[in-house]
């Protein structure tokens, strides 16, 4: 980076193969970020057809098959194969890498025929390409007898385990990961046999051989304790089995998160051993854990809240109301994405050469997001403890807490959800926090609302300096919608005026992001004035097809921010006029139509900006964001939409 600058070639192929590493050794939430930095390095220098993305989309795409996000895996596969199939031709031995690696993911997903037909031709390619007698032939072998392991093609699977140990240990010696791979799957398909005896000393390599490559904690030391402890429990060797599904269990956790379907399994696993021992009531809290744990196909996104809306009594659920507390009330809330949006994700991750922000594809939608799950928690302190635990295991987004406030007319559920979306599709990693204000979730309610979000303003205050006092050393960003933008820049223009008497800045501000302020454009224009001494990014999208708005303007009898390309010093305005859907009798009658009023979290150019700026904070806007273009005023320059010229038909 210091002789050829941060965008040269080495330095991708320097950040791939330092991915490669953490995934070798399990820690994935550092892996990918770097994959994705060397992808967008790669586009930039070759393009996106070049063989060098192919590679990097897979190594990606193998971090995802890891982590059991199944969709997101075959699609960059796919992508993949498509790029070296044309790059480089279909006989190619990265060609086979492809073919192997997607074979392999449609046998975990039961998808028998497609997989060998996959294993088949990379095998024929591989033999032809690097002969017979090579450590990539032996792979493939490998996941064939596995294949066959699964279909109950014992003899034939038994035969090219065999050959694929042979082949190894003899090119790469007896102690290589390899080793430990073939000698589980060679175990695997004698337990199908009931073939007990032999399975414990090919478990016990393999371990010993994992422990000694990858060390104690890595998922696969994991999966062997679990494969063994499976194989005690079949034995009668029940204080033998729970040790090692207790150990497999804290490694998964720790490698994978509390929820991965390896966690999933793993507990499974253990009910029916605490059966046997008589132990009830342990077996049936583990029940209750397991209807807990993520669908398969599906993802949960996690999330803190903080609400001075009053609880609603006399409901299954814990849930808040459009009335205020007085006080603030803590909480995590567990969102669950379904498979229709994770397949959506991957088709974006495609596109973006798995960058969803450089994606256009459809944004999730937030009504098809389902809360699983809302638990209280007891104080703030209790908060931001559980936060910081999070935090440490952010990557892309180190140190930051993204508070998100909403607007008029928006129900506690409907906040939540939105949260989670707007964490999805960010991929934030940090802790996004959002903050509901007791609305009334009624269009009648406005006057209300106006009011509730002045009293919140003292709130949320309370909420930055929790923040700032649990969570030292953190930078603190903000996303404002609507009527929200009044509650965010109401609370930061109290610590301003406080500072300004005296009061010590207690935190680091990063970003502001002001979208749609259903605010006075004077008053609007004051609150930026005082802001902006706190030395922090503001940033103003605005959109005069917002029709919220402009329905607020004529019940309020005065201009509204979202809805004006303002210029004032210190603020980026970026009109996004145009980003939505216009208003048309076509419209109202295919149901396209929108009120314009959220256009920043439907529409995906303006998603990726947000996207952007979170993570660079890069000025001015036409440099990190293509689409913009600066437009001079007399009283300064503000950023406009600019769309893209359309080939014409000839």
């Amino acid at each position: 980076k210091k002789t050829v600058g941060d965008e040269h070639k080495n330095v991708a192929s320097l950040q791939n193969n330092i991915a490669h590493l953490y995934f070798m050794q399990g820690r994935y939430a550092e892996s990918e970020p770097l994959y994705k930095g060397a992808l967008a390095i790669y586009e930039k220098t070759f393009g996106p057809e070049h063989p060098h993305i192919a590679r990097t989309l897979n190594n990606l795409a193998t971090l995802y098959d890891h982590q059991g996000r199944n969709a997101e895996a075959e699609a960059l596969y796919k992508r993949a194969l498509t790029i070296n199939d044309k790059g480089l031709g279909t006989e190619h031995p990265s060609v086979a890498t492809q073919l192997n690696n997607l074979g392999e993911l449609y046998r975990k997903q039961g998808r028998y025929v497609e997989a060998e037909s996959l294993h088949n031709r990379a095998l024929e390619i591989r033999k032809k390409a690097l002969g017979e007698e090579h450590t990539l032939v032996a792979t493939t072998l490998n996941n064939l007898a596995a294949l066959y392991t699964d279909q109950g093609r014992y003899t034939e699977s038994e035969a090219l385990f065999r050959r694929s140990l042979k082949i190894d240990e003899i090119a790469l010696g007896a102690e290589h990961t390899k080793i430990a791979k073939t000698l589980n799957n060679l175990a695997f398909l004698y337990k199908e046999q009931g073939r007990y005896a032999e399975m414990e000393p090919l478990y016990k390599r393999a371990l010993t051989i994992i422990k000694k490559t990858v060390g104690d904690e890595h998922k696969n030391v994991a999966s062997l304790q679990n494969n063994i402890a499976h194989l005690y429990f079949m034995q009668g060797r029940y204080a033998e089995s729970e040790l090692l599904y207790k150990r497999a269990l804290v490694i998964y956790k720790k490698a994978l998160g509390p929820h991965h379907t390896s966690v999933a399994n793993t507990l499974n696993n253990l009910v029916p051993l605490y059966l046997k021992m008589g132990r009830k009531d342990d077996a049936a809290a583990l029940e209750n854990r397991l209807a807990d744990m993520p669908e398969t196909g599906t993802r949960d996104v996690s999330l803190y809240f903080v609400t001075n809306r009053k609880r609603v009594d006399g409901t299954p659920k814990i849930s808040f109301g459009g009335k205020r507390a007085g006080i603030l009330s803590f909480g995590q809330a567990r969102v669950q994405l379904p498979k229709e949006e994770l397949d959506r994700l991957a088709g974006r991750r495609v596109q973006g050469l798995g960058r969803l922000h450089h994606a256009d594809g459809k944004l999730t939608s937030a009504n098809q997001l389902n809360i699983r799950k809302v638990v209280l928690l007891e104080s703030d302190d209790a908060l931001t403890k559980l936060a910081t635990k999070k935090l440490k295991r952010a990557s892309l987004y180190k140190n930051h807490v993204l508070v998100f406030v909403h607007g008029y007319n928006v129900g506690f559920d409907d906040a939540i959800r939105r949260a989670a979306q707007i964490a999805f599709d960010l991929e934030f990693d940090g802790v996004l926090i959002p903050f509901t204000w007791p609305s009334q979730k009624s269009f009648l309610g406005y006057a209300t609302d106006r009011d509730s979000a002045d009293i919140a303003v003292n709130h949320l205050v309370n909420l930055i300096d929790t923040i700032a006092t649990g969570m030292p050393n953190t930078t603190i960003d903000f996303v404002a919608h609507s009527m929200g933008n009044l509650v965010v820049l109401g609370a930061l223009e109290k610590i301003a005026i406080a500072i300004k008497r005296g009061a010590p800045l207690k935190t680091r501000f990063g970003e502001v992001i002001l979208a749609h302020p259903d605010v006075d454009s004077e008053r609007f224009s004051q609150l930026i004035e005082s802001v902006k001494q706190l030395n922090v990014g503001l940033t103003l999208y605005a959109n005069a097809n917002d029709w919220a708005l402009w329905v607020s303007k004529k019940l309020r009898g005065t201009g509204r921010a979202g809805a004006e390309a303002l210029v004032i010093p210190g603020l980026d305005t970026i009109d996004t006029s145009g980003m939505g859907v216009a208003l048309s009798a076509k419209s109202v009658w295919n149901g396209t139509w929108s009120l314009n009023h959220d256009v920043f979290v439907r529409n995906p150019i303006l998603f990726g900006e947000m996207t952007r700026l979170l993570l660079s904070s890069k000025r001015p806007v036409h440099e990190r964001t293509s689409e913009f273009e600066p437009v001079e005023t007399e009283k300064g320059i503000y950023w406009k939409f600019k769309p893209p010229v359309r080939a014409e038909k000839k």
